[in-house]
């Protein structure tokens, strides 16, 4: 068995620009959830079911 690569081969360009913006999208939008659901005493499971509704009556072939 040869080894043909010593270090893990690096990410796509693409990859690099676009996987930050998403992965500190992510943390904020969990930070900002965080506080919603423990600060503001809003409930998950409701503001789910809100979310949902909206997205069944928007999109298409989703009604019901």
């Amino acid at each position: 068995m040869r080894v043909t690569h010593a270090l893990p081969r690096p990410a796509p360009p693409r990859s690099q620009v676009i996987g930050f913006p998403l992965e500190l999208l992510g943390v904020m939008s969990a930070g900002a959830l965080a506080l919603r659901y423990l600060k503001e005493g809003v409930d998950p499971a409701e503001d789910a079911k809100t979310i949902l509704g909206t997205l069944t009556n928007t999109l298409p072939g989703f009604k019901q």
